[in-house]
């Protein structure tokens, strides 16, 4: 489930091509303990004693990028790294609780050249249609008209149920347009696990 997401929004994206006029790529965060900050989006994640983060080998693999690729984000980058950027999902962090299925995740995406027009409601709204028209079976989909900050950045949300039999689970998208990229933040739980305030509550401000 944790890595239906990504793939969508790589399909989303991949088939249209970037231009080499930005060599720039958005500052990662860094774990101290429990603690994730990253100062480009202004926050920090506590990691709950329940929950687990994936190590910086797992968020490369799941990037579809090289280690060191992955290290160079935040700083200017050479036309190797660039190119292998261009339709790959940048993760800046994801945790999960494996009790309860609830994640949080942060990744960014290169928005091609002829898409950055886009607002981040035209953005959301593409993103659903999408999944609706792929069947991925999400009954409902909302989309608060206020944004919501998190960290020092006010993001777009739209959140999804996922219904089944004997229970429900929810997935919140929250997204922001910067210098040609998007940034996410995805969260997701189940009915009978933690909620959105308790999740958000793990996010602070610098």
């Amino acid at each position: 489930m944790k890595y239906v997401l990504p793939l969508l929004f790589i399909l989303l994206l991949a088939a249209c091509g970037n231009g080499h006029d930005d060599y720039y790529l958005p500052s990662r965060g860094t774990w101290e303990g429990s603690v994730f900050s990253n100062e480009y989006l202004g926050l920090r994640f506590t990691l709950p004693d329940t929950w687990q983060a994936s190590t910086e080998e797992q968020i490369a693999y799941l990037s579809g990028l090289t280690l060191g690729m992955l290290t160079t984000a935040g700083s200017e980058v050479s036309d190797e790294v660039w190119d292998a950027v261009q339709n790959a999902v940048i993760y800046d962090m994801l945790a999960q609780n494996a009790l309860t299925g609830a994640s949080a995740m942060i990744w960014f995406q290169q928005l091609p050249r002829d898409e950055r027009h886009m607002t981040e409601r035209d953005f959301l709204t593409d993103i659903a249609q999408i999944q609706q028209g792929m069947g991925i079976g999400y009954d409902n989909f909302y989309f608060p008209t206020e944004t919501i900050r998190i960290g020092a950045v006010d993001w777009y949300a739209m959140h999804t149920e996922i219904r089944f039999i004997g229970g429900a689970f929810y997935q919140y998208y929250f997204v922001s347009i910067r210098d040609g990229f998007v940034r996410y933040i995805i969260l997701a739980h189940s009915a009978d696990g933690e909620t959105l305030e308790s999740m958000l509550a793990l996010f602070t401000a610098l």
